[in-house]
Order: C-alpha cells, then structure tokens, then sequence
C-alpha cells in the first residue's frame, strides 16, 4: 500500500506541473513546480502521518518524495537548456536550413539568448546596458560556492 500511495502522490505532482505549466502564464516553470511539489508534498506528509504517525514510512515517504523531485527537476531543467532541444523545438515551429540554424546559434546570439534567460528569471538586471546581478543572484551564487567548497570544485 505504500508503494502504490507514493507513486500516486508523485504522478500527481508530475501532472499537476504539466498542467500549470500549460494553464498559467505567470512565474517561470521551476516556480511552478515548487509551488505544486510543495503542496503535494505537505498533502502527502500530512496523509502518510494520519496512516503511520511517527514511523518509518512518513521518513521515508518525505525523503523519497524530496528525492525524485530533486532529480525531477535535474532532468527537467538539464533538457530545457540542451542546445539539441532548443533547435528540435524552433524547428518544429518553423522548418529552417542548416544555414540558418548555424547562423541563429553563432556564439554570440546564443550567449544573448543565455543572458536574456538569466535576466527574465530574475538572475541579472540590465541597467544602461550595463549587467548587474540580482539579489537572487547573489543568493544563487552563495549556495554555488558553498557547494564548491564542499565538493572541493574550486
């Protein structure tokens, strides 16, 4: 029965981030899987504590539930910025030459394309043609250097 509950309850998170990412307009798509794992994430504790209490299923649940979406959202965002999918995806919109794909991802449109993404996250600020980056950046780049040093990256 455990098994069974859990798998419904990350199904359901999958499927409710499908359908805010279609439905709402607003917040970036990793916004919204925050907003509906966390929400899927409390119902579920909140059920696996009223069938087991304090026991070895709740912990379990929670930690495997924070696992998958982790990875979730790993693979969601590794396949969101791949080169690859970005020309699948122009492509199917609008057939292209070769040419024209190689002159739409020269070096310099796709760092343009990379900073304009990293601005429309909240990541830079752009002020008098001048790059600047956000409090939330800072905050990014906090946790990247502390992860650097504890991974001994740097």
């Amino acid at each position: 029965m455990w098994y069974g509950l859990f798998s419904f309850y990350i199904l359901s998170t999958i499927s409710l981030h499908s359908l805010a990412c279609h439905s709402i307009r607003a917040g970036t798509i990793f916004t919204k899987f925050l907003i509906v794992g966390m929400g899927i994430g409390a119902i579920m504790s909140a059920h696996f504590f009223i069938l087991y209490g304090l026991e070895l299923q709740l912990f379990s649940a929670m930690i495997a539930f924070a696992f998958i979406c982790e990875l979730y959202i790993f693979f969601f965002t590794f396949i969101s910025s791949s080169i690859s999918v970005s020309i699948l995806l122009s492509i199917s919109t609008k057939p292209a030459s070769a040419e024209d794909i190689c002159t739409s991802y020269s070096g310099k449109i796709m760092v343009s394309n990379r900073l304009r993404r990293l601005e429309d996250i909240g990541l830079l600020d752009s002020k008098q043609n001048i790059l600047h980056i956000t409090a939330k950046g800072q905050k990014l780049l906090f946790k990247f250097n502390i992860l650097q040093r504890i991974f001994l990256l740097n």
